[in-house]
């Protein structure tokens, strides 16, 4: 709770993993999101999907992992750390530290990360740099262990 701010109410009253996932699946296919239209994830480093969303996906017993989860993303602190030549990655506090703006909200908060992230994209973009992805799965660290 002190670090994410969420208490264990929230967690006993929140929806199970796969009702988020179906959720979240109908908000895709309502844009036509890695279907018809083009899109791509964009993350603080590489560890909620390569080693969050596994863990997630393994512990729901979901097979076979969402395809949308095996597509590369954007790492955006490789992609500041190369756009801004700088010699170390940096934390969404720091980045926006280096940009001379402010953490709004709450630090490990998912919301207020996600927003944060935004706001650092759109620095980003608007300072010429162009978002490719530049991360992406290695088959090891997704493949189920079979019983």
């Amino acid at each position: 709770m002190k670090l994410t701010g969420i208490t264990q109410d929230t967690v006993d009253n929140s929806p199970v993993f796969i009702d988020v996932l179906n959720q979240f699946q109908e908000f895709l296919a309502k844009y036509s999101l890695f279907q018809s239209s083009t899109a791509i994830f964009v993350t603080d480093g590489p560890f909620d999907i390569r080693d969050f969303i596994t863990k997630q996906i393994t512990h729901s017993n979901i097979d076979p992992r969402p395809a949308y989860f095996n597509l590369p993303w954007i790492n955006i602190r490789k992609l500041f750390k190369d756009f801004y030549h700088q010699t170390q990655s940096k934390n969404i506090a720091s980045m926006l530290s280096h940009l001379e703006m402010s953490f709004e909200g709450r630090e490990h908060s998912g919301l207020d990360d996600a927003r944060n992230l935004a706001y650092i994209a759109k620095r980003m973009f608007e300072d010429g740099c162009i978002f490719k992805s530049n991360c992406k799965l290695q088959k090891r660290e997704y493949t189920r262990k079979r019983r």
